[in-house]
């Protein structure tokens, strides 16, 4: 979708956006203390159904969770090196979820 088209979208209706994605997470197993950038990609199934969830329920917009997907929330847990890796992937994973719905 081009920003025109969202635009156009955003101004036609109102819409309903995804939430409290960090409290599914965790009823789905994701434990404290972890990155939950990287645990959500290395569970991709598990944002997959809170997305597809979320869709079922009515939203119009659900978002790649990237939380906390930059360098000094990363570096808590020793991975600034893989910034670019786990954002790119779970924009990714959203992106071919939110196609495969359409």
């Amino acid at each position: 979708m081009t920003r025109n088209e969202f635009q156009e979208y955003a101004g036609s209706q109102c819409l309903i956006l995804d939430g409290a994605t960090g409290t599914e997470l965790i009823k789905r197993g994701m434990p404290g203390g972890v990155c939950p950038e990287l645990w959500v990609y290395e569970h991709p199934e598990v944002i997959l159904d809170v997305h597809t969830a979320y869709r079922e329920a009515g939203s119009h917009i659900v978002y790649a969770p990237t939380f906390g997907g930059n360098r000094c929330k990363l570096e808590e847990f020793h991975l600034a090196d893989r910034l670019h890796e786990i954002v790119s992937g779970l924009v990714r994973m959203t992106r071919r979820k939110s196609s495969d719905s359409s």
